[in-house]
């Protein structure tokens, strides 16, 4: 049977991974690990690419990043064969390293772009490997709370820009959201179908009705109106009632509970 074709184009973003072959821990130790992490580092540069979110684990690795040409499948080549062949020497050994090709999801919908940046660096606390999510060095979380260095350039300005203008309060606010995602069974991908809609016709009326809208301004397609859904359904899954939830973000107690109501409504099963 023929492959299917990748949807490859260009300014796409994409959830990467990729397996070792049969599943070796291809990235047991510290050394290997950082081995792929500067590898991975070159090759952003040489090809364009912008990295919001990444993680390495012992048998695998996420990427979630964004292509501004139409490179993605050369850049992984470029990065498995690299570490392919530095792997192999390192052992003495011969044979595939990988498996045969990497997994890629074209991020099609902009409001699962927090989610999947979520999902890359929740994978070690998934797997038992830490408690928390700042326990594990080698994936981008401190670099996006904590604003830690990284040897992966991050384009986390972009992600934290969702929640807040100011850094300190987005920083927060991000690790407030990555929280809420702890032992969660799947992604909750938030705010399509009837939610997205809803979020949209209120800012059409609230144009055509001469109020004054805020002028923050959408990042990766999200309306301010989706990113306040997604920080209320955030805040409440960690616990907060809908009342200190409204005094947070400066709402009303009414539209708290809209929000909430709207999600219930696009995610039932």
């Amino acid at each position: 049977m023929s492959r299917q074709a990748r949807i490859r184009i260009p300014d796409g973003v994409y959830h990467v991974t990729t397996h070792g072959n049969g599943d070796m821990m291809i990235f047991e130790g510290p050394s290997e690990k950082w081995r792929l992490v500067d590898l991975v580092a070159d090759t952003a540069k040489e090809f364009d690419w912008s990295m919001y979110a990444w993680c390495v684990m012992g048998n695998h690795y996420h990427f979630l990043l964004k292509t501004h040409d139409d490179n993605l499948s050369e850049g992984m080549h470029h990065i498995n064969m690299s570490y392919g062949e530095w792997y192999n020497k390192a052992r003495g050994r011969h044979g595939h390293v990988f498996q045969d090709r990497f997994f890629s999801i074209l991020i099609t919908q902009d409001s699962h772009l927090l989610e999947a940046s979520r999902y890359v660096v929740l994978n070690p606390l998934r797997a038992g490997l830490v408690t928390t999510p700042q326990e594990w060095r080698w994936s981008s979380y401190s670099t996006a709370v904590l604003g830690a260095p990284s040897r992966v350039p991050l384009r986390d300005h972009e992600l934290m820009g969702m929640f807040a203008q100011e850094e300190a309060e987005s920083r927060e606010l991000y690790r407030e959201f990555v929280q809420a995602g702890i032992g969660l069974k799947k992604p909750d991908f938030l705010l399509t179908g009837r939610a997205r809609q809803w979020a949209e016709s209120k800012r059409r009326a609230q144009s055509q009705s001469g109020q004054d809208v805020a002028p923050r301004k959408p990042v990766a397609g999200l309306t301010p109106d989706m990113i306040e859904i997604s920080r209320v359904v955030s805040l409440h899954q960690q616990g907060m009632s809908l009342r200190k939830i409204a005094a947070a973000l400066g709402i009303s107690h009414m539209t708290a509970r809209r929000y909430l109501a709207l999600n219930a409504e696009e995610t039932k099963p």
